[in-house]
Parts: structure tokens; sequence; C-alpha cells
């Protein structure tokens, strides 16, 4: 895959739950130069460019970290193994280590997300 310079995740920021996992994860700890992005920001590069790669940003989060893409649990995964963990990397990491049924548990919190987005009247994130 290309690439752009730097190291940064998109998640949704409008989204109380990934918003909360960033916060409570402590990953700016892990990684000091992590940059955060929006993927509400249609107009940032590295938004555009993921959705330009493929990367469905309603579905998944997306990580470009040491020259690679991370994609949806692969982030969780490797966020979880970078640096000092907490309660909660250690949890989703033991819920999403299984690779037989990593795919299925993360479409699971999507789906939970969709559902707690539609109950606070937000919207889906536009490709642009």
């Amino acid at each position: 895959m290309q690439s752009l310079p730097g190291c940064f995740l998109i998640y949704d920021g409008e989204c109380p739950v990934c918003s909360g996992y960033v916060q409570f994860s402590a990953i700016r700890k892990k990684i000091p130069d992590l940059q955060l992005v929006s993927a509400r920001d249609v107009d940032d590069p590295r938004v555009k460019f993921a959705w330009s790669l493929g990367i469905n940003l309603n579905d998944e989060m997306a990580l470009f970290y040491e020259n690679n893409w991370y994609i949806g649990p692969e982030v969780m995964l490797k966020l979880g193994a970078t640096g000092k963990t907490g309660v909660m990397d250690r949890f989703l990491h033991a819920f999403l280590a299984d690779a037989d049924v990593r795919q299925k548990r993360y479409r699971l919190l999507v789906r939970l997300r969709k559902v707690l987005l539609g109950l606070l009247g937000r919207k889906e994130i536009k490709s642009n």
C-alpha cells in the first residue's frame, strides 16, 4: 500500500466509544509522535488517502505506523502491543487475539457503534 509521511490514527472523532478508546488507552503516551485524525475531517489529506485505498472509515479505524497500515482489529492489537497496556488494552487484545474469530468480534463492535451513533443522531462519515 502507498502511504503518507508521519504516524497517525484515523478514527471517528464524533463517536463517544472511539474517542473514549483513544483517550483511555493512553495511545499518545505509547506513541508520542502519533497524530490523531478525525475521520470526519473530510478535507484532511490523510482521510482522503485512506478512502482512496479502499478503507471504509465507517467500519474501521486506520493506523499508519512505522510505514505500515493497520486496519480495523489490527489497530487495536498493534496499539495494545505497543508500550504499557491498560485494562482496556488487555481486554481488547484478549477479545481480538484469536485470529479465527477476530473479524466477527470486530464486526460486532462496529455494529454496536453504529447503533449507538444512530441513537445519538449522528450520520455516517462521508468519503468525499
